[in-house]
């Protein structure tokens, strides 16, 4: 028995460490650039329990310009589904899209489905009012602090912004009944691949309630490469309530 546990808790740290290898922004872009598709602005992940258990699959639409209540606005989306060999015991996809003020960068409208195995589907619509402070979810108005954001609006926002400017940073965030602020430390590196430099920006944040109650918080480490004048997220640790999980970058396009 002892053998078997000593064999075990080798092959869990082996596949460990040739997971983190795997992940490295090193080897992620390489990859990726390797590989990169023709659709611009497209973002293909690949979601890991533990980080290296595959879960399901995640896909970031590039924004478009469209026409909503007489006003031109970016629309983004993203939708995501649980791996096939789940499905024994739990399987669900989402689709999720945010309709943004071109000016502000701030979501006028954000709209969420949820299909899950066995269950009715689950519809969101929130409509924010960032003049007035205000968002409408289910008929019901709640109050919204200054700039806030849903998560598509937050990362159209997070590709956009210049991390060369600042070290830290904070956004609002509501999607329900609570405010939350998403706070985050910015570091700088430079990448050597195949003779080319690369800039990376490291972000260590946090997500919690502007209560401040403890039970509230999530921990997230993102990984942004600063390519064709974005900063693309190619891997993010979450870490909550006792979970971890990594969401990797697979396709640029």
């Amino acid at each position: 028995m002892k053998k078997i546990l000593i064999i075990l808790a080798v092959g869990i740290l082996i596949l460990v460490v040739a997971q983190a290898v795997f992940d490295s922004p090193r080897a992620i872009i390489s990859r990726i650039l390797k590989y990169q598709g023709a659709e611009s602005g497209k973002l293909s992940y690949k979601i890991k329990l533990f980080g290296f258990l595959p879960a399901g699959d995640a896909i970031f639409n590039p924004a478009v310009e469209v026409n909503l209540q007489g006003k031109s606005v970016y629309q983004i989306s993203a939708s995501a589904r649980t791996a096939k060999w789940l499905a024994f015991a739990f399987s669900g996809s989402a689709q999720v899209e945010s309709f943004i003020n071109k000016e502000s960068l701030n979501p006028i409208l954000f709209r969420q489905k949820l299909l899950l195995k066995d269950k009715p589907e689950v519809d969101k619509e929130i409509s924010y009012n960032q003049e007035q402070g205000s968002m409408t979810i289910a008929g019901e108005s709640r109050v919204i602090l200054p700039d806030t954001q849903d998560p598509l609006s937050l990362m159209f926002r997070l590709k956009s912004i210049d991390f060369d400017e600042l070290n830290n940073f904070t956004f609002n965030i509501n999607t329900n009944k609570k405010n939350y602020a998403f706070r985050g430390i910015v570091q700088r590196q430079n990448i050597a691949l195949e003779g080319k430099a690369y800039k990376i920006f490291l972000v260590n944040a946090t997500v919690s309630r502007i209560d401040k109650n403890p039970y509230h918080k999530t921990s997230i480490n993102m990984v942004f490469l600063r390519h064709n004048g974005e900063n693309i997220p190619i891997l993010i640790k979450v870490f909550s309530s006792g979970a971890y999980i990594t969401i990797q970058l697979t396709k640029l396009g």
